[in-house]
């Protein structure tokens, strides 16, 4: 059976001067946007042909989807100026036979219908609103060209009438119900990331969340997202990924799309908040707010005056550190000479803060190399792999990391990743020697891992975009906190942090625990 979905209006109006600029099908539930629980619903029920009429947000709509082979089905795109011919599009639609049945359906809803639904023609009505008596239509029809040529009043007759709880994104009210019947499991058809904490609770892989927050549920938090101490979270409050919620706020009936910065002390209530918007759902107001302290974007630089401050004390500490160690420098000098090798090791890695932030497609068109796109399952992530040919360790190729102009060296007695086990061994043959790069102003003490081209075109397009507005360093939040390599979800969620509390205070904060390893480690995760 075909299916046929009309996405013809996907953005909702606040109010008569806002319009919420997020097409409604890409509302988060439970870590997918809408638009992808209902093609997944769709071929787990066997229906493998898709014809999409799209007006409005086409290309976003048509780039998310794609061909439909990554969902397993096969997806045909129809461009519909005027909402309003819709039905007389599909009455004249060639790829139909006219008594064959169809499935028609609304973008914007999803009843949770049977396979045996289908063998007749039937119309779907919502069973979370409306009652038997007055029904709620939910857009959504077993039809056939033969039906659809009739007048209205006749279509009516065709169809019996079939209840079901049905998810909705068609305005604000509807999403708020909808997102609480899927969070208390009333509609358990679909499929979401989320690993089950406890009953009601589900929290990503890669999310680091301190023992002091309140959790009451039902509340979804995504992966790889970073909450702060004295926060309560739920009831009915979906957390996307990548997200960081500072500390003692509240958040409930609200919907935090990924990649957003929540600030600490807000009190947040029936909200759907993106970046540095925020809708307020419950009096039908929308504000955008140009203070990143309160929310924002993860990605949106926020280098203060604290961070200018940090980045020339630790230019002049550098230089202290590094006159007060040179005996140490010269010991470990004659050390490493008895080792096979060059004495120093050098590593070149890209100069940040960077103005000229370049995509993966940038590398690829410079580089002139194909990579193919794969699904991280784990952690959500797009990666990227180049041909098998003139690649490094890192499998980017010595031409895509020419593509980055901005770089520095780094002269050492090891290199940065060959230390685990020892904060000693990382002070005396990484720091130390590392710290000519602080007094030239390339980096910092303190900071993000440095990372070398090959793997900034390798992170996430949210990472990499983060790790060119931040400044690298010599110790890190990652080393500090964990005494060998971790997992790459929990470096990422290291970094977000530490991106956003960036200040000479928790630089320094940084130092201190990172001299408390050196003698009494048992702070540190594996």
């Amino acid at each position: 059976m075909k299916t046929i979905l009309h996405f013809t209006k996907t953005l909702l109006q606040v109010d008569e001067q806002h319009t919420f600029q997020t097409p409604s099908c890409f509302i988060p539930f439970m870590g997918k946007p809408f638009i992808q629980h209902l093609v997944e619903y769709l071929e787990r029920h066997d229906l493998h042909e898709l014809h999409v009429f799209i007006s409005d947000n086409a290309d976003k709509i048509e780039s998310f989807l794609g061909d439909g082979i990554r969902w397993g089905i096969e997806i045909h795109y129809h461009l519909v100026k005027n909402p309003k011919d819709f039905s007389k599009r599909i009455a004249q639609a060639a790829f139909l036979e006219k008594d064959e049945l169809v499935l028609m359906g609304d973008g914007l809803t999803l009843p949770a219908f049977d396979r045996e639904d289908l063998e007749k023609p039937v119309t779907f009505t919502d069973s979370f609103s409306g009652t038997e008596e007055n029904p709620s239509d939910t857009g959504w029809h077993v039809t056939s060209k033969k039906i659809l040529e009739k007048a209205a009043a006749e279509q009516k007759k065709e169809y019996s009438a079939i209840r079901h709880p049905t998810l909705s994104v068609r305005s604000f009210k509807d999403i708020h119900l909808s997102q609480k019947k899927v969070l208390e499991g009333a509609f358990p058809e679909i499929i979401h990331f989320g690993k089950l904490y406890r009953e009601g609770i589900w929290i990503g892989q890669g999310s680091v969340l301190p023992k002091s927050i309140t959790l009451i549920p039902p509340v979804y938090i995504g992966p790889n997202t970073r909450i702060e101490d004295q926060t309560y979270i739920g009831p009915y409050a979906e957390i996307g990924k990548g997200c960081f919620i500072g500390g003692n706020s509240y958040i409930k009936d609200s919907i935090i799309f990924p990649g957003s910065y929540v600030g600490k002390d807000l009190d947040i209530h029936d909200c759907i908040i993106k970046e540095n918007q925020i809708v307020n759902t419950n009096i039908g107001a929308m504000y955008t707010s140009f203070d990143n302290s309160l929310v924002s974007s993860m990605e949106a630089g926020r280098i203060s005056s604290e961070t200018v401050s940090a980045s020339l004390f630790s230019r002049a500490a550098a230089l202290i550190l590094w006159i007060i160690s040179l005996p140490i420098m010269f010991a470990a000098a004659i050390f490493s000479i008895f080792r096979k090798g060059p004495l120093f090791k050098k590593e070149t890695f890209i100069q940040v803060p960077s103005s000229d932030q370049k995509t993966d497609q940038n590398v690829d068109q410079n580089a002139g190399q194909n990579v193919d796109q794969k699904t991280d399952q784990n952690a959500g992530q797009n990666a990227e792999h180049p041909a098998e040919q003139n690649t490094g360790a890192s499998g980017i190729s010595a031409s895509a990391a020419s593509a980055y102009a901005e770089t520095f060296c780094i002269r050492t007695f090891c290199h940065r990743e060959t230390y685990p086990h020892s904060s000693w061994r990382h002070l005396i043959q990484y720091v130390i020697p590392g710290l000519g790069a602080v007094i030239r102003g390339k980096c910092r003490i303190v900071g993000l891992n440095p990372k070398t081209p090959e793997e900034a075109a390798a992170l996430s397009d949210t990472w990499r975009e983060v790790y060119h507005k931040s400044y690298a360093g010599l110790i890190s939040e990652r080393d500090v906190l964990y005494r060998n390599i971790p997992a790459e979800e929990l470096s990422f969620a290291a970094e977000m942090y530490y991106a956003v509390h960036d200040s000479f205070r928790y630089n320094l904060k940084i130092v201190l625990r990172f001299m408390r390893n050196l003698f009494y480690h048992k702070n540190q995760l594996y």
